[in-house]
């Protein structure tokens, strides 16, 4: 029994999901080592908020990427940060299309500029001029759900 007792009221779960294989693989290491270390030394102290925190691992890489092949096929470009955004890109692209019915240019910002919000994979967008808007969210993990907590806006 660890010294700040047991149950969910006296400890936090964090899942640590970080990919273990794959070209991602050669950061699990640090990530995990770094991860450890910062909650050791707030266990050290008195927790946080008076609770210790427990940390499990799984592997993001294999999986995640197994489902996106399935999902897209092998012929999808590489998962990265990049291939993200450029997917969110094209079918926010799309969903402009789609609602405005042209991709010229000033019939494009003519409706825009009305604030018509187009639905994308990546949720609700709204446009502010030439910027896209959209709202982040900052969740707290309840097994496989999430609770959204906060809207950022």
């Amino acid at each position: 029994m660890s010294a700040f007792g047991e149950g969910p009221d006296v400890t936090i779960e964090i899942l640590n999901i970080v990919p273990m294989q794959g070209p991602g693989g050669i950061v699990a290491a640090s990530c995990d080592a770094a991860i450890s270390l910062t909650v050791d030394e707030i266990n050290t102290g008195a927790g946080f908020l008076g609770r210790e925190i427990r940390t499990t691992n799984i592997d993001g890489g294999r999986d995640r990427l197994a489902r996106y092949r399935r999902l897209h096929g092998n012929f999808a470009p590489a998962l990265t940060s990049f291939s993200n955004m450029s997917y969110q890109a094209i079918h926010t692209l799309r969903a402009i299309a789609q609602t405005v019915g042209s991709l010229q240019v000033p019939e494009v910002h003519a409706v825009l500029d009305q604030g018509v919000l187009l639905e994308t994979p990546g949720g609700t967008r709204g446009f502010l001029g030439n910027q896209a808007q959209q709202h982040g969210y900052i969740a707290l993990a309840d097994g496989v759900d999430f609770d959204i907590i906060a809207k950022i806006t």
